[in-house]
């Protein structure tokens, strides 16, 4: 395991990290311009990385619509130039404690896991568990069964069975 850097008091940031420098920082790209670029919302969230922001909230937060959304809750309290990452950070950690938050992950990483690993008659028992936890149908789960029957020495991953069983 890696040790955890102490966290600050204050503000619950890691110390002496990049974001313990950024948390302060005010949000410059919501009144500067460039907000309007769809690309903006996963490079300013991407910036708190070292906040304990991962590639799956990037890309669950980076985007207009979730960003515009928790903004919207923002500028309840607090003008939108005054904004800053620490009010972003507050409100994705906040959204990160909901149920369709921690619902949505799962799923997400469940499906990443599946989609890499390669498909086997021996590992089938344990991956058929992950594609029920992902509701798939029994009609899929059967044609990837019939699938591995047919390829015992299969070394396609699930992303490409299911590929090739489209066609």
């Amino acid at each position: 395991m890696f040790a955890q850097k102490p966290l600050s008091e204050e503000s619950g940031v890691p110390v002496g990290t990049d974001c313990e420098a950024l948390i302060s920082d005010r949000m410059a790209f919501l009144v500067d311009g460039s907000f309007q670029s769809e690309r903006v919302p996963a490079r300013e969230i991407s910036k708190l990385k070292g906040c304990g922001i991962d590639d799956y909230d990037i890309l669950f937060f980076g985007n207009m619509n979730a960003i515009t959304s928790m903004l919207a809750k923002m500028t309840k309290s607090k003008e939108v130039h005054k904004l800053t990452y620490a009010d972003l950070l507050l409100e994705i950690n906040k959204v990160k404690q909901t149920d369709f938050y921690k619902n949505a992950r799962d799923i997400n990483l469940t499906s990443e896991a599946l989609a890499k690993r390669v498909g086997s008659l021996q590992n089938w028992p344990e991956d058929e568990k992950l594609f029920n936890q992902l509701g798939s149908s029994g009609s899929v789960k059967n044609k990837v069964l019939a699938y591995l029957r047919e390829n015992p020495e299969n070394k396609k991953n699930y992303k490409e069975i299911l590929e090739s069983l489209k066609k």
